[in-house]
Formats: C-alpha cells, sequence, structure tokens
C-alpha cells in the first residue's frame, strides 16, 4: 500500500476506510485477524481523516460495528465484501453530509 504524501493530505481533507478496529486491528489484513481471533464478536468499519505520514492514524470521522458470525469464519470472502460495502456507504454519507463543499 502506498503512502499517500504530505503534500496532498495537508491541504485537503483526505481519508481513509479501515475495516478493523483501531488500533488493535491496524495495519494490513485487519479482517483476517478479527476473523481469527475467536473470542471477538464483533469488529468495525472505521473512517477517518489522514493527517501524519503513520498507516491507520487521524482523527475518526464515522464508525460502524459489523457482527462477526461463524457464518462469516466459514466465508471469510463475503466477511470482506460486507465490510466493503459498508465502508463505501460510510464515504457516500460523509460526501453527501458535506455537501458542496465534499471535493
Amino acid at each position: 500500500m502506498k503512502r499517500i504524501p504530505e503534500s496532498i493530505w495537508s491541504k485537503c481533507l483526505t481519508v481513509n476506510v479501515h475495516p478493523g478496529i483501531l488500533p488493535v486491528f491496524a495495519g494490513r489484513h485487519p479482517q483476517l485477524r478479527a476473523l481469527a481471533d475467536l473470542k471477538r464478536s464483533y469488529t468495525a468499519v472505521i473512517l477517518h481523516s489522514i493527517d501524519s505520514d503513520e498507516y491507520d492514524v487521524g482523527p475518526g470521522l464515522s464508525t460502524t460495528l459489523v457482527d462477526i458470525t461463524e457464518r462469516d469464519r466459514d466465508d471469510p470472502n463475503a466477511f470482506f465484501e460486507r465490510t466493503r460495502l459498508i465502508g463505501v456507504y460510510m464515504v457516500a454519507a460523509f460526501l453527501i453530509g458535506k455537501g458542496a463543499n465534499a471535493v
């Protein structure tokens, strides 16, 4: 994954969708790590702003809790798709809330 250069995130609002609880599941493969943690019954999809060169840090803008079921553990691809779609909806809702100032 490439870092977004400071020349971009320092001049305009730049956001990231992270499909895992932060900071617990920061970094790569957060969905797999959440599914592998058999004690965990939920994770989250987090929309946050990017304000540094570090991955998965920055002020949270929106969080959606996501239940983890046995079916998710049996079919990780369906779980990945579900969390991806949640992230898409979160970005859309955020942009709608920003109105004409979104871009």
